[in-house]
């Protein structure tokens, strides 16, 4: 039989998937138990048996549209929600909410609230985000030495 490993959402555990259709009394025993019924929280990627899961899934979060972008200006530090949404003004305030949901469930960033009148709430880079830096970096590099920006703008 083949199976893959498959995580879910960063939990410690590692479920083995059955990759070929087989029968109920083919599969393993623990895809009969209540271990089994535990089902990621939205199907995000199939990912290819030839590379490794860990980099397709840090590609599958970098990849995302408006991503770096958010991650570059929290490089800077804390920032409110309005301060992000001024800076990134290319980026809906449905969207920049979205993502920043999806990177704290991922423990890249933080979101903090202030019990103060008004409430307020900061979002930060965690350590796991923070170490991302070198990366950004990296990526600023390759795009000053390989695009044009003028032809880009212009499309």
């Amino acid at each position: 039989m083949n199976y893959s490993i498959v995580t879910y959402d960063c939990q410690v555990a590692i479920f083995l998937v059955a990759l070929e259709n087989h029968e109920e009394a083919q599969r393993p025993a623990f895809l009969h138990t209540g271990l089994a019924a535990h089902k990621p929280r939205e199907a995000t990627m199939r990912y290819s048996t030839q590379l490794c899961p860990r980099y397709q899934h840090a590609i599958e979060i970098l990849g995302k549209k408006w991503t770096g972008l958010i991650l570059r200006v929290l490089m800077d530090g804390p920032q409110r929600f309005n301060e992000l949404a001024e800076q990134l003004e290319v980026v809906s305030d449905r969207m920049l909410s979205e993502r920043l949901k999806e990177l704290e469930e991922e423990g890249i960033v933080d979101r903090q609230v202030f019990p103060e009148t008004p409430v307020r709430i900061e979002y930060a880079l965690t350590e796991k985000g923070r170490a991302l830096g070198p990366v950004l970096a990296a990526v600023e590099r390759w795009a000053e030495a390989w695009l044009d920006v003028e032809r880009e703008v212009e499309r």
